[in-house]
Parts: C-alpha cells; sequence; structure tokens
C-alpha cells in the first residue's frame, strides 16, 4: 500500500517493474489504521468478483455452513439480508458468487440444505448434478432407518 495523491491504495506487487529509494517522506494519514484498512479492501476486492446473484431457500445447517461454503464476504452480505425463518427454520437469502459455475459447486457443499429459488438454471443445474451424484452412488442400496444421516440434530 501506498499514498497516491492524497489516497491510500494498494498496489498488486506482480505489477511493479521498478523499484528505486525517492527523498519523498509519507506520513501516515490522522486516525489511520493499517489493519482495518487492509481489511475492508480486501473485502471490497472479494465483493468485486461477485457479480452473479442468486436466490436460495437453506436449511439452518445450511446457513451455519454458508461461510464455508461461499465465502465469509459473501456469506456475511447474504445473512445480512436474509429473510425471516419459515416454521421449519429455513431462511431464505440472495446470495453473490462469481458466476453460475462456481456457485453450483458452492451449493453443493451444502448438501440437502439448500433449495434454489433462482435463477431457474442454477435450479436445474443442481437438480441434475444431485440426480447424477445419487444415481452413481445409488447402486442397489437400500436405506434402513439406522442408515440415514439425522442432520437436525435429534
Amino acid at each position: 500500500m501506498a499514498r497516491h495523491r492524497e489516497r491510500v491504495r494498494s498496489y498488486r506487487v506482480g505489477r511493479i517493474v521498478r523499484v528505486g529509494m525517492r527523498g519523498e517522506v509519507f506520513d501516515r494519514p490522522a486516525g489511520f489504521d493499517l489493519a482495518t484498512w487492509w481489511r475492508e479492501r480486501g473485502e471490497d476486492f472479494a465483493r468485486s468478483l461477485m457479480r452473479w446473484q442468486c436466490r436460495l431457500r437453506l436449511s439452518p445447517a445450511a446457513l451455519a455452513g454458508l461461510r464455508h461454503a461461499v465465502g465469509p464476504v459473501a456469506a456475511r452480505d447474504a445473512l445480512a439480508g436474509a429473510g425471516p425463518p419459515d416454521a421449519d427454520g429455513w431462511q431464505v437469502v440472495e446470495v453473490s458468487t462469481e458466476g453460475p459455475d462456481v456457485a453450483l459447486t458452492q451449493l453443493l457443499l451444502l448438501g440437502d440444505g439448500v433449495e434454489v429459488l433462482a435463477p431457474a438454471t442454477l435450479r436445474a443445474a443442481l437438480a441434475a448434478q444431485a440426480l447424477r451424484t445419487a444415481t452413481r452412488n445409488a447402486g442397489a442400496l437400500t436405506l434402513t432407518d439406522d442408515d440415514r444421516v439425522d442432520r437436525t440434530g435429534g
């Protein structure tokens, strides 16, 4: 990071082609906190990558795991605008991602705790992927009550 024309900016190291000493002195702006500035710039950068939105209905377990699936910035933004929980604790959220392929990969991490409300293309892609996975793994499997995974914590 450096100051340029009275603004503190960050520069990508890979873009620096020459370094030299100058006689100028940098005075830190009054009240400037490097840790806060760096965290905010990192969040701004993360948001700049997320230009594609989807509307989801998530279970309580998926809501809890959202930050691991989509990243902390996208999860924090989604949860901040979450709708009220329904009778089963599911909530509607708007999630920003890098694009439909990234969204599909991320939503698969949430298992059966996600329902895509929009766009329809993502809903169809998630359903198709789930069907392919179920078909590939089902074989001659028959589930008994003892085989089922209880995701509700009960």
